[in-house]
This record gives structure tokens, C-alpha cells and sequence, in this order.
């Protein structure tokens, strides 16, 4: 599976500022709680053809509260013309709620994420909103789950351009990414990096995430 490569964690490690570093941050991503294999996955954000934002899934263990009991939270750095940049911490207050922080932890702003259902129960197909941001009280950005999570596309240009960039280990460039759009701006992407699924949960589809976005 692709996963973010441990050279570049190493790399960002310096980039996150102290405030952030003192929640106890394990460099891992987890599953319900479950660190999942000690690699860290999340997703990756183009605009256009421009690699633009990493957000890598990893564990705070002072960062109460968070909703299910567990340590998720997601990081985001901005890529630059000179490298890499931290720009946010995001975790869940509550189950259908994410908050994002910055450097010296004070909030940004809210995102309301949606569990949505297709026909008779099952899991959707087609493209749609799975979370929208917040400002306000007023929803100011939807963001779109191409089609439903429930497949992917190949991008063997982007494989190769973070490959080259020692971004991403693992996978081929015929791996099909998962993925989710800007509404309104469909040249913003975010080709998601998943974890191996042994024992999957009936109520997830592959790919399929609920939050941390923009």
C-alpha cells in the first residue's frame, strides 16, 4: 500500500511548531483506535497539476478531548517553492465535528462532516458532500466524495511526481487514488493514501474518510 515515506516524516518533524510537538505526537496512523502498521497515511492535495498541501494522519496523546476515545488528529503542511511548511493541526471534538487549530493552537475554524446513504441502505456511488466548512454558522466550502469513495482513478503523472519527490513509498503507478474535490473547483483534489483493510468495517467503504479537509 502507499504510504507517506518515513525519509519525509523525518523531514516535516522539524517544521511542526513546539506547542504542537508537546501533545505527544505519534509519528503513526490508526483505525478505531488500532495503530494500524506504524506507517503513516492521509492524503494529498493538487491543484491542478501543482502539488499544493500533505496532510499526514498521526496521534496526539494529549489532545483531549477527541470524539471515539481515540488520538487521531492530521497535520497539514503547505508545499512551497523552498519545501514544506506547517499550516494546521485538526482533530474531533465530537463525532460529526472537526476543528482546526494553528501553530500556538487557537481555532481556525469548524467542518461539519455527513454520513450519507445510497438506495435501500447501501453504500453511495455517486459523487457527494460529505463535509462542508463552516464560518459563522454559515457553510461557506462543500467538498465532494468522487463517487461515494467507493472507487478510484488512476493519476501515474502525480505517482511519479511523488515518487520523484520521495513523498509517497509503496504502490505502482496503476494504483487507482480514492478521492474528494472542491465543489465549485474541481481542479482541487485530494488523492487520499489508505491503509491495508484486513477486518473491514461493513459501514466503511475503502477510501472513505470524514474530515480534516481544506
Amino acid at each position: 500500500m502507499i504510504h507517506f515515506n518515513k525519509e519525509l516524516i523525518e523531514e516535516l518533524k522539524s517544521l511542526i511548531p513546539q506547542k504542537v510537538l508537546d501533545l505527544d505526537l505519534k509519528y503513526e496512523s490508526e483505525e478505531e483506535g488500532q495503530v494500524i502498521d506504524g506507517n503513516v497515511y492521509g492524503w494529498i492535495r493538487f491543484d491542478g497539476n501543482r502539488l499544493d498541501a500533505l496532510y499526514l494522519e498521526l496521534r496526539a496523546m494529549d489532545f483531549e478531548p477527541i470524539a471515539y476515545g481515540e488520538k487521531a488528529i492530521c497535520i497539514k503542511f503547505d508545499v512551497t517553492d523552498d519545501g514544506y511548511k506547517f499550516n494546521s493541526i485538526y482533530k474531533f471534538p465530537e463525532m460529526e465535528k472537526e476543528h482546526r487549530f494553528d501553530k500556538d493552537l487557537n481555532f481556525v475554524t469548524e467542518y461539519q462532516n455527513y454520513d450519507v446513504e445510497g438506495e435501500e441502505g447501501e453504500e453511495p456511488t455517486d459523487d457527494y458532500e460529505f463535509c462542508a466548512k463552516i464560518q459563522d454558522g454559515k457553510k461557506v466550502q462543500s467538498y465532494m466524495g468522487y463517487k461515494g469513495f467507493s472507487v478510484g482513478k488512476e493519476y501515474p503523472d502525480f505517482f511519479d511526481l511523488l515518487t520523484d519527490k520521495k513523498v509517497i513509498s509503496g504502490g505502482d503507478r496503476n494504483n487507482e487514488f480514492t478521492f474528494f474535490y472542491k465543489k465549485g473547483n474541481e481542479q482541487v483534489i485530494y488523492l487520499i493514501l489508505e491503509p491495508p483493510f484486513e477486518d473491514e468495517d461493513e459501514g466503511r467503504v475503502d477510501g472513505e474518510i470524514v474530515g480534516f479537509v481544506d
